[in-house]
């Protein structure tokens, strides 16, 4: 549990922001000079507010009024930046090592302290921990300070922008890492980005920024419809995004069948047969293998019963849950086990009689469905575990206005 309530002036911008933040993973979207990045710093303790108070499960970090501002290194945060800052002359061992708290020391009560071998691993750079920043790579100075970050046992994570300086293949490849590294440790995230579709790749929980206010904060299909977050949201395309498991190889033409990592979760889940989804799969994505697929709204159509003779292959059954009624065009929310978010004309809502608990078929290309490897293990997380498993369980599908 985070809170805060702070300010903070300085010429031309002012940041007020005053939130509860209780999620798992919480992501943070704002246009260039919105305060992403000052936010984080100012929980951090690297920059003090000019009044409020910030506290982290129960602890005060900062209270102006009472005079209590806690040093960087005593509020048990842990923090990435855009830009890796690795100590240069330490090897990656060295770097993941550095900051660690002593066993026994500053830790919280019934905790068990990550192994480094063991993060190093899931972050792929087990053998790289003899070599010095300077001989990696762009996406290997990330991991290691991704590593390095959680390695501290931080009490709550900040990651400012930690794919910015990625091209797509590492950001695909860090993203998933990033899920799994909330799902080993537990711990709580704050993650800002440009990027509302990778966000969503890691939690429904958003926080929108504008010019130093904070707009809006929840769950992102609570913000579709509201006009302040419109605002914020305008300019980025729509995308269902879902996790699925490479179950077989279909001919020789490069596809495959996909199907659930998860038991289906929606209320028409028992009466829904096991979504399985064909696409295209490189062939250097192995059988078994987790992926996400991303699907447009507006590649999704919608029939009232199974069409035959198509040469779209995937047709899945689904129940209407909710419909969002926008200016120009209408997303009907279908539960086929998991959601998807279809994008319709108003005037097909008419003509179909859609509305919440019509029974619908979802019709889509297997060319309109790109596969990202993830990374992910599907196995379900260890008993007595919380975190970013459960909302990536949760979550089905996002959707990025």
């Amino acid at each position: 549990m985070l809170e805060f309530d702070i300010q903070l002036e300085r010429p031309g911008f002012t940041l007020q922001a005053n939130e509860t933040l209780a999620a798992s993973i919480t992501g943070v979207i704002g246009a260039s000079g919105a305060g992403k990045s000052t936010l984080l710093n100012l929980i951090a303790g690297l920059t003090p507010p000019a009044s409020g108070r910030i506290v982290l499960n129960e602890r005060v970090l900062f209270d102006r009024a009472a005079r209590v501002n806690l040093r960087p290194h005593k509020r048990r945060i842990g923090m990435m930046f855009q830009d890796s800052r690795l100590l240069p002359h330490y090897t990656v061992r060295g770097n993941l090592g550095y900051g660690r708290r002593p066993a026994g020391r500053g830790g919280s009560a019934g905790r068990r302290g990550p192994d480094m071998l063991e993060v190093a691993r899931l972050l792929e750079i087990d053998h790289l921990l003899h070599r010095r920043p300077r001989e990696l790579s762009g996406g290997e100075k990330q991991r290691v300070a991704l590593g390095r970050a959680v390695l501290s046992e931080p009490d709550l994570l900040l990651l400012d922008e930690p794919w910015s300086s990625l091209d797509r293949p590492l950001r695909e490849r860090l993203l998933p890492m990033l899920a799994q590294i909330q799902r080993s440790s537990g711990t709580p995230m704050v993650v800002v980005s440009h990027s509302l579709s990778d966000v969503l790749r890691l939690t429904d929980r958003v926080m929108l920024l504008d010019r130093g206010r904070v707009v809006q904060h929840g769950d992102f299909w609570e913000l579709l419809t509201d006009p302040a977050a419109a605002h914020v949201l305008h300019g980025h395309d729509p995308v269902n995004v879902t996790a699925l498991t490479v179950h077989e190889r279909v001919g020789s033409a490069g596809l495959a069948q996909l199907v659930r990592t998860e038991p289906s979760e929606g209320p028409a889940a028992p009466s829904m047969p096991p979504v399985r989804i064909t696409a295209p799969v490189e062939d250097s994505v192995p059988v078994g293998a987790v992926v996400h697929a991303v699907i447009r709204p507006q590649d999704i159509a919608l029939a009232l019963a199974p069409v035959e003779q198509i040469s779209m292959q995937n047709q899945i059954p689904g129940v209407v849950r909710r419909i969002t009624r926008l200016p120009r065009l209408t997303l009907c929310h279908v539960d086929v086990g998991f959601e998807l978010v279809a994008e319709i004309t108003h005037r097909s809502q008419i003509d179909f009689s859609l509305t919440e608990g019509k029974r619908v078929w979802c019709l889509f290309k297997a060319q309109a469905v790109q596969v990202a490897p993830t990374g992910i293990d599907a196995t379900p997380p260890p008993p007595g575990s919380t975190g970013g498993s459960e909302a990536f369980r949760r979550r089905s599908a996002a959707y990025e206005l």
